[in-house]
């Protein structure tokens, strides 16, 4: 089958709208002490506009209906699950459900879910990288899975972009960490990368993702179904698959997964900007822990959802270097955070905005 430029036409034998965007998400799927896979979810749409509204109204009906207020723009699963105080399981999955269902009511909206497993007696071992002088290393197949989870939130576009041969699509990522690898080389030269920090807790189209993964995999445990094709559609069948695609992502493509080069990947070449970052006062042990568990944390994750970026604590030099690109908001909370803040500003010229905290 021929495929026209960035259009799904798989599913039912009929055309789909053209896809610009491509929203992904993973998680490491890891049962008993043994098995361990990958599962991971891409929502591919032409416009993000009704995803970002039937997300909003469905956070909106379903905290009005626990009576619950809602404090954040933007909740990803376990935000929900530990705002909502879904303790029970079956009443979890049930939100989760009916947020896949509600999914499925947008017309141009198609939901692709990606899986990797292997059989370590054919595959007992894979070899990372042998490019840039770098000598290749034998690694345990399960060890990969470990190091393969990490990144694979961009694997799954690479895996259907491949596929079904579309090129110049924005991709909407979470922050995640890994070396170079050869389907990274693939995805960036092709598309528009946009990576956002902490982005299942500030953008509505990656917790959308989220919640859709964290689904999947509760109905597979819940059901005691495998990491398989058949276990897959059997988890979510009764729920509607007409806009579902499943694709395994195995041994042939390993050679694109494996690490191929011993240098990270470059995530701040991919910020989205503007976004925000928070000056530490470093006036406490574990800081930063105190301050996602505080009110104001909201207020943060609300201001950079506002903005359409993304947020972290300023700490790497990457993350300064980053700054001198213009229209990048920095917080500071106290009178350390200002004096380092205007020292960025007005002695370094760094080309950013600065706010106090209250004043978000």
């Amino acid at each position: 089958m021929i495929y026209k430029k960035n259009t799904l036409n798989y599913i039912n034998g009929e055309d789909m709208p053209i896809i610009s965007t491509i929203t992904c998400d993973s998680k490491f799927h890891k049962r008993g002490r043994i098995f361990k896979g990958c599962l991971g979810t891409c929502l591919m749409l032409d416009s993000p506009d009704s995803l970002n509204k039937t997300y909003d109204d469905f956070i909106s009906d379903l905290f009005l209906k626990q009576g619950v207020e809602r404090s954040r723009t933007v909740y990803k699963s376990y935000d929900l699950r530990n705002k909502l105080l879904l303790s029970d399981t079956s009443d979890f999955i049930n939100t989760l459900k009916d947020f896949y269902v509600a999914l499925l009511d947008i017309d141009q909206l198609n939901i692709v879910l990606f899986y990797t497993t292997f059989n370590t007696r054919i595959l007992p071992t894979v070899n990372y990288y042998g490019r840039s002088r770098t000598p290749q290393k034998d690694v345990k197949t399960l060890d990969f899975l470990d190091d393969l989870s990490q990144y694979y939130d961009y694997v799954c576009p690479w895996k259907v972009s491949k596929a079904l041969q579309l090129k110049s699509c924005n991709i909407l990522l979470d922050a995640f960490q890994g070396e170079v690898t050869n389907s990274w080389n693939e995805l960036t030269h092709y598309h528009n990368i946009e990576i956002f920090m902490k982005g299942d807790q500030c953008n509505p189209l990656l917790a959308s993702t989220d919640i859709v993964t964290r689904f999947i995999d509760e109905s597979l445990a819940s059901k005691r179904l495998n990491l398989v094709n058949v276990g897959i559609e059997s988890a979510i069948k009764e729920y509607g698959m007409e806009k579902v695609k499943i694709y395994y992502i195995g041994q042939s493509d390993v050679v694109s997964l494996v690490p191929a080069e011993k240098r990270a990947i470059p995530l701040h070449d991919h910020l989205k900007r503007p976004s925000v970052f928070l000056l530490p006062e470093n006036i406490i042990e574990k800081e930063s822990v105190w301050f996602e568990r505080s009110g104001v944390y909201d207020k943060v994750l609300n201001f950079a959802s506002k903005i359409g970026g993304g947020f972290k604590r300023l700490e790497t030099e990457q993350d300064y270097k980053y700054l001198l690109q213009p229209n990048n908001y920095v917080i500071f909370q106290g009178e350390n955070g200002r004096k380092k803040a205007e020292y960025l500003k007005n002695v370094l010229d760094y080309p950013i905005n600065i706010r106090l905290l209250e004043e978000i």
